[in-house]
């Protein structure tokens, strides 16, 4: 027998609200040993290998203070990793101070996103990324490095 159509949309309703609160939660598992506030700048390559050192996944923000799209995706960048914080660390780093960190990671452009998996680079991202899809692939990093629910 079918379900009536008033219980379909009820265990819709009951499913999307699920969804939804199972997509906005924050990951539990702890990936980092000591917090780091998202978004906050590192000074040179000896802090990012410490920071390296400490937290399993590491987001590396590179940008210019000239750089317009650099200063559209800060606050993304940061909004992101309030949302994943502990999971992850969320770092930027100015590479018009520290050009050595854009020449050692192979970077020309900025904003540029790289990622960290146990102390290497996995990937990086060349430009400004709409929250959404950054949102989507910190999710996606984390789940693969064991760093998510």
């Amino acid at each position: 027998m079918d379900p009536a159509p008033r219980e379909v949309e009820d265990m819709e309703s009951i499913l999307d609200r699920i969804a939804r609160e199972l997509a906005s939660a924050r990951p539990s598992t702890r990936c980092c040993r000591r917090a780091y506030e998202p978004g906050s700048t590192i000074e040179g390559l000896e802090e990012l290998e410490e920071l390296l050192r400490e937290c399993r996944v590491v987001f590396l923000n590179l940008y210019t203070p000239t750089c317009p799209y650099c200063h559209l995706f800060r606050p993304v960048f940061s909004e992101v990793g309030k949302r994943f914080r502990g999971a992850a660390a969320f770092v930027s780093i100015d590479v018009a101070r520290y050009p050595e960190a854009a020449w050692s990671l192979g970077i020309t452009s900025t904003p540029a996103t790289v990622i960290f998996v146990g102390g290497r680079p996995v990937n990086a991202v060349i430009g400004y990324i709409p929250r959404q899809s950054f949102e989507e692939l910190v999710l996606e990093v984390l789940r693969r490095a064991g760093c998510a629910s």
